[in-house]
């Protein structure tokens, strides 16, 4: 084939199919991800929401848990400052123990 007008028509000719089939596919694709993007379910939901009950059981059951982890917390909190508050006191009253086995100590070895 020579470089002529029926070469330039047969690669202008190839060219513009090429770009009506791009167009095609695009038009079907986005007409596609329309009509899939207008589902609903049986509640009117849009299907891409993904909404869906599992997923909410799946919440509600992981929020319970998170409210049972921190009452536990809440509950080891206040058994940790109560194990401070007793050992604070018993650190006290050894102390205090020490002082008077000190001061016995000194009288009697006088």
């Amino acid at each position: 084939m020579e470089w002529g007008p029926a070469l330039f028509e047969w690669v202008v000719g190839i060219g513009l199919t090429t770009v009506v089939v791009g167009i095609a596919t695009i038009y079907f694709k986005v007409k596609d991800l329309h009509d899939w993007h207008n589902k609903e379910d049986d509640e009117g939901v849009k299907v891409w929401y993904t909404r869906n009950k599992s997923m909410e059981e799946i919440l509600e059951k992981m929020v319970d848990i998170m409210d049972r982890v921190d009452r536990r917390e809440e509950r080891a909190i206040i058994i940790q400052n109560e194990t401070i508050r007793a050992l604070s006191e018993h650190t006290n009253a050894v102390t205090k123990l020490v002082a008077v086995v000190e001061a016995m100590t000194k009288v009697v070895t006088r």
